[in-house]
């Protein structure tokens, strides 16, 4: 990638208007390459662009935005540019974003959240070719990992990265970064330095020297590199203070104190003490607003995947014998319907908490007779007209026409006793099981997409709280 390239000045044809787009947009990555606001080039473009250039736009006006800490405006240009990227088929971008709105999540404290968006990322990044891509997806699901305490589980998505053919052929200076510091959350220093002195040498190619600066005080701290300190000092006398935030202050105070630079130290001390602390710029509720956008794209994306699949295909799930999630949405909208007329609707969104621990600690045939008991145990009692289907590996969804929030709720409290009190010793001596369940209720106006979101929303929440829980739709919103 170039450091720099001209401006193209506007033409009036439609082919000269192309070309200008384009030239504008190698201009803006070359900037946030060299970590370097591009907004001004960005913006204007937005007016300019065909419609399948605005995802990417969006997803370089944002990052510039995030780069001037103007975070609210950067989300809403992240949105607006998913948006259009999901209505262009452009999976790699919409993989993409969603990898920059989740980490607002795990940024701001809600690793959870951030790793149920990096899932999404990475289900799409796995249709495309874009190994960088696939890469990075995988390296944001390990940092939720680490940050949600599942060091675990997060030590061997890491190692799946290392271990990846592409890695040596990797030439991305925040991909490097990024794996340097999960090395550094998982004890392996060496490692560590490794990738942040390639880290170094990338951002350097860039012309990114903030980008260099934080690898090479990293590694001065780490393998006490004097030539890391060395580099370090000049690229902060190239900054000058106000580039540097409170921890590079910090950093650069006490490397010059171990040098017996006294005054310098002295001097970034006090600016370390001057330098704010990064507020966070987005409350709680505006992350959670985020969230609840993105899991309705998510559904929207869904399910227009499954309606593009061949009508033929059967309407029971081989292994529990539910109906197919591809079934339930060809029933749903008659219910709504109904609802719509006056008939109540309600929705359970049921999983299995923990169900990949069970599919990974015991032999998969146990995982598949977990699928069937809970179906038998859901199946106790059911009317004629509900409908029970598999709508993932550990995922279930109950309709219920006829039934209020109210009865909906202890229909769910009553299922969630019923399989926390059954005997799963009798599958396995150490097995012990239960499920969250989150509870939606038509209202006027619900789409199947927005039902079905909103019961989502509700099993999710049910189940961040530690799972063996019921969470309702109407306590989400509140």
């Amino acid at each position: 990638m170039q450091n720099s390239l001209p401006l193209v000045p506007a033409m009036p044809s439609a082919f000269s208007a192309v070309n200008d787009a384009c030239a504008q947009i190698a201009t803006a990555q070359a900037l946030l390459a060299s970590e370097h606001a591009a907004s001004d080039v960005l913006r204007p473009l937005l007016a300019l662009a065909r419609t399948e250039q605005l995802g990417e736009i969006g997803l370089l006006l944002g990052s510039s935005l995030q780069l001037e800490a103007l975070l609210p405006q950067a989300i809403e240009a992240w949105l607006s540019a998913l948006d259009s990227a999901l209505s262009c088929g452009q999976t790699g971008i919409a993989a993409a974003l969603w990898l920059a709105l989740a980490a607002v999540g795990r940024e701001h404290g809600d690793a959870a959240l951030a790793l149920r968006l990096d899932q999404h990322a990475a289900q799409l990044a796995a249709l495309t070719s874009n190994q960088p891509l696939r890469m990075q997806a995988a390296l944001a699901v390990a940092a939720d990992l680490f940050a949600l305490g599942e060091r675990a589980d997060a030590a061997l998505a890491l190692e799946q990265v290392l271990a990846s053919q592409t890695l040596s052929a990797l030439h991305d200076a925040r991909q490097h970064e990024q794996i340097a510091s999960l090395l550094l959350i998982a004890g392996k220093d060496d490692e560590a330095c490794r990738h942040y002195a390639a880290a170094a040498g990338h951002y350097r190619n860039d012309g990114a020297p903030l980008g260099e600066l934080r690898c090479r005080l990293q590694l001065g701290e780490l393998a006490q590199d004097k030539e890391a300190n060395t580099r370090a000092a000049q690229l902060a006398a190239e900054l000058g203070h106000a580039r540097l935030d409170r921890q590079q202050h910090r950093q650069l105070a006490a490397l010059f104190e171990a040098s017996g630079e006294l005054a310098l130290a002295v001097t970034h001390l006090e600016a370390a003490l001057a330098t704010p602390a990064v507020a966070v710029p987005v409350p709680s509720r505006r992350i959670n607003a985020v969230a609840m956008r993105l899991q309705l794209l998510a559904s929207e994306l869904e399910l227009s995947q499954l309606r593009k699949q061949p009508q033929q295909e059967t309407e029971q799930d081989a292994l529990s014998g539910n109906l197919t999630r591809a079934a339930l949405n060809t029933r749903l909208p008659a219910l709504i319907a109904a609802a719509h007329d006056g008939q109540s609707l309600s929705l359970l969104q049921i999983t299995i908490d923990r169900f990949s621990e069970i599919r990974a600690q015991r032999a998969r045939h146990i995982g598949d007779d977990v699928v069937r008991t809970v179906t038998a145990l859901l199946r106790i009692d059911r009317r004629p007209a509900e409908l029970l289907a598999r709508i993932g590996d550990d995922e279930f969804l109950l309709a219920l026409p006829g039934r209020d929030a109210e009865a909906a709720q202890q229909e769910a409290e009553i299922l969630r006793q019923r399989i926390a009190g059954y005997d799963w010793a009798s599958l396995h001596p150490a097995l012990a099981l239960s499920v969250s369940i989150g509870c939606a209720s038509c209202l006027p106006g619900d789409s199947t997409d927005v039902l079905l979101f909103r019961a989502d929303l509700a099993r999710y929440l049910a189940q961040r709280g530690g799972g063996n829980h019921v969470s309702c739709a109407a306590e989400v919103s509140q």
